[in-house]
C-alpha cells in the first residue's frame, strides 16, 4: 500500500479512479486497518505521498502519529534522517502538525551523539517544518546551528543555505553567530550558481534579522544583477526591499531591475508593489516610466493594500514631492495612505525619555516632544526651537534603527532625508551607542550642544 501510493506521488499524479469514493480515500481506509504492520519507512512514504499529492486526511495522519509514538526509533533501522525529515515535512505541509509527534522526533534527534548522518537538506527540511508548524524547539535549533558551524557548512547548496537561514530568522532563534558563520562560508561559494529564489531569500533573511555582512551582500547583489531576468515578482520585491532596508542602495542594482519590474509589474501582489516602490524611494532611483507604471498598479490594487502597504505608498508619494515629480496619487488614495501612515505607532523608549529630559532642562526657546510634522506626517522625537524661526529636529536612534550595530537602516535614512527635504528642517540624530557612553547631565548637555 505504501509503495503503491508512493509511486503515484513520485510522478505527481493523483490517481483518478472512477467510483463512488476518491481512490486516495479508499487507500487511506485500508491503511488505517493495517497501520500496525507499517514500519517507519513505510509510514514516512505514506504521509509524504499524501502531502506531495496535497491530499489532506486528518484521521490518517492522526493514526500515523500515534503509530510512530508507539515505535522505538533506536530499534527500527529505517528511522533515518531522510525518513525523519520526510515525516516532519509532510505533517507541516498539510497543517497536520502533532505536538507530541514533533517533540518525540526532536528529542530523538537531540539525543543522538552526532548529526553527521544528516545531510544539509535534511537539516534544512527539519528546521523549515518546525517553523511552518509553529513549533519552536530551542535545544534542537542550537544543536543544528552548532553542528553546521563546526562542519563549516560542508556540502551546503544555495537552497540549503537559503532554507536554513530563513527558518532561523523566522523562528527568532538567537542566530547572530550562525548567520555570520553562514555568510563567511557563502562568500567562498560561487553565488551566481544559487537559484534566484535562494538569492532573494538569503538577503531577505539578513535584512529581517538586521545582520550586517557586507561581503555577502556584494556577492548576492552581483549575482542578482547578472540574473535579473530570471526573478519572479515576489522574489524581486523581497530582494529590493531587503537591499533598501540594509542600506544597500547600489544604483547599478536598482537601475538594472527597472526594466524587469516594469515588464512584470502586473503580476506583483499588493504587498510586493508597496515593498518594491518603497525600496526605489529609499534608493532614490527615479524613472518616470516606472513611476507611472507603479501609479497605474497602485490604482488597480488600491483596495488590496494593508495598513503597512498604504504607509509605504505614502512614503513613495513623498518621494515624488521630494523630486518634484508630476506623478501623484489620486486624492482619495493619497488621503488613505497618509491616514494609515500617521496611525502607525512610533513607540517610546527609556533612551528617548533621557534625551528629552536633558533637552527640556537646557536653555532653549522651546522643546516639543513627539512632534508631528505638517507636510510629511512623520513624527520627530523632539523639535527644538532656538528662536522664533530656527528649529532643529531631534531623532533618537535606538538599536532597532541600525543594521549590525552602527549602519542606519533604510527606513531611518528615508525619514531623515524626507523630513529634511520637504519640511526644510535640519534633523540631528542621537545614536544610542554615543549617548550610552556619556557620563552625567553635564556630559550629555555638552554632547547635545555640539
Amino acid at each position: 500500500l505504501s509503495n503503491t501510493i508512493y509511486s503515484f506521488a513520485l510522478i505527481g499524479y493523483p490517481p483518478n479512479v472512477q467510483g463512488s469514493r476518491p481512490f486516495l480515500e479508499i487507500v487511506a481506509d485500508e491503511c488505517l486497518h493495517q497501520l500496525n504492520h507499517f514500519n517507519m519507512q513505510e509510514l514516512s512514504n505514506l504521509v509524504w505521498s499524501y502531502a506531495k499529492l496535497n491530499h489532506s486526511h486528518p484521521e490518517l495522519f492522526g493514526a500515523v502519529a500515534s503509530r510512530i509514538l508507539e515505535l522505538n526509533p533506536k530499534a527500527d533501522t529505517t528511522f533515518n534522517p531522510q525518513v525523519i525529515s520526510n515525516i516532519l515535512w509532510s505533517f507541516a505541509t498539510l497543517d497536520e502538525a502533532n505536538e507530541d509527534l514533533f517533540r518525540y522526533i526532536f528529542n530523538h534527534i537531540v539525543s543522538t551523539n552526532s548529526l553527521q548522518a544528516y545531510k544539509p537538506q535534511h537539516l534544512a527540511t527539519i528546521v523549515r517544518a518546525c517553523v511552518r508548524a509553529d513549533f519552536y524547539h530551542p535545544i534542537l535549533f542550537s544543536r543544528i546551528a552548532d553542528h553546521v558551524i563546526e562542519t563549516n557548512f560542508e556540502s551546503f547548496t544555495g537552497h540549503a543555505y537559503s532554507s536554513l537561514v530563513r527558518s532561523y530568522v523566522i523562528a527568532g532563534h538567537d542566530q547572530s553567530e550562525f548567520l555570520h558563520s553562514a555568510a563567511d562560508t557563502m562568500c567562498e561559494r560561487d553565488m551566481k550558481l544559487f537559484s534566484v529564489q535562494s538569492i532573494a531569500n538569503i538577503i531577505w533573511s539578513y535584512a529581517t534579522a538586521r545582520e550586517w555582512c557586507p561581503d555577502l551582500f556584494i556577492g548576492l547583489i552581483s549575482a542578482a544583477v547578472d540574473r535579473r531576468d530570471e526573478f519572479q515578482p515576489q522574489e524581486m520585491a523581497n530582494l529590493l526591499w531587503a537591499c533598501a532596508t540594509l542600506g544597500q542602495t547600489n544604483a547599478d542594482l536598482f537601475n538594472a531591475f527597472v526594466p524587469v519590474v516594469k515588464m512584470k509589474i502586473e503580476d506583483f501582489t499588493a504587498q510586493g508593489l508597496s515593498n518594491a516602490a518603497w525600496a526605489f524611494a529609499v534608493a532614490d532611483i527615479q524613472n518616470d516610466d516606472l513611476n507611472n507604471r507603479f501609479l497605474e498598479a497602485f490604482i488597480k490594487n488600491e483596495d488590496r493594500f494593508s495598513v503597512e502597504g498604504l504607509s509605504q505608498l505614502h512614503q513613495w508619494q513623498l518621494w515624488q514631492i521630494e523630486r518634484v515629480s508630476p506623478v501623484q496619487l489620486p486624492a482619495s488614495l493619497s488621503e488613505r495612505c497618509r491616514d494609515a501612515f500617521v496611525s502607525q505607532g512610533t513607540g517610546y523608549s527609556k533612551l528617548q525619555d533621557q534625551v528629552v529630559s536633558v533637552l527640556s532642562r537646557m536653555d532653549f526657546y522651546d522643546v516639543l516632544e513627539e512632534y508631528r510634522t505638517r507636510n510629511t506626517g512623520y513624527t520627530l522625537d523632539a523639535l527644538v526651537s532656538l528662536n522664533d524661526t530656527v528649529k532643529i529636529g531631534i531623532e533618537i536612534n535606538g538599536p532597532y534603527h541600525y543594521i549590525g550595530g552602527r549602519n542606519l537602516n533604510g527606513g531611518t535614512r528615508l525619514k531623515l532625508r524626507q523630513v529634511s527635504s520637504i519640511e526644510c528642517v535640519r534633523v540631528v540624530s542621537v545614536p544610542h551607542y554615543e549617548w550610552e557612553q556619556l557620563d552625567g547631565d553635564e556630559g550629555r548637555r555638552e554632547y547635545l550642544l555640539s
